[in-house]
């Protein structure tokens, strides 16, 4: 699991087991993540998210990790499988966001630091 603790503030924070409480669905949990994370909460999570869709794990052994990693919803009720879903978040992370109002990347907030350190 050490290769994937990046994708615990992800799915123990926003996923947990009482996360239907707090969200309508998957993406409003996706969403508060996205908003909450800082910037570099957001570049593991990617990273750690395309080591896990590219490694060999079965589907099995991907439903325990998430359980492992603290999360508790299963995508397969709705027709995908584990790595369809992460296969979303991921694109999801990759695409544009909302923080502060704005639509940034993690691209444009490297670039904002970077021009700040100058």
């Amino acid at each position: 699991m050490s290769n994937y603790n990046d994708l615990v503030p992800l799915f123990a924070g926003f996923f947990h087991q009482d996360w239907r409480d707090e969200f309508n669905n998957t993406e409003e949990a996706l969403q508060a993540f996205v908003n909450d994370a800082l910037p570099e909460e957001l570049t593991g999570a990617s990273t750690a998210l395309q080591k896990l869709i590219q490694s060999n794990m079965s589907e099995e052994e991907l439903g325990e990790l998430m359980l492992d990693l603290g999360c508790f919803y299963n995508p397969t009720p709705t027709g995908k499988s584990y790595k369809q879903w992460l296969s979303d978040i991921a694109g999801r992370l990759a695409s544009p966001v909302r923080r502060d109002h704005r639509s940034v990347t993690i691209r444009d907030y490297r670039k904002d630091v970077r021009r700040k350190k100058k």
